[in-house]
């Protein structure tokens, strides 16, 4: 699987996690904020699936 370069991650619970380079698989992501999205624990990324 190769990495875009764009998109850093370092959670390796995700399927779309390369762990061999730290970057997401996915062309895009969508981010979602939580409230009034004004720090960092109030956004995730939503287009996380868990790895099997």
């Amino acid at each position: 699987m190769s990495g875009n370069k764009s998109i850093g991650c370092s959670v390796r619970e995700c399927k779309f996690h390369v762990e061999s380079s730290n970057l997401c698989s996915l062309e895009n992501i969508m981010v979602t904020k939580h409230g009034q999205g004004k720090s960092i624990e109030c956004t995730d990324c939503a287009s996380f699936k868990a790895r099997n």
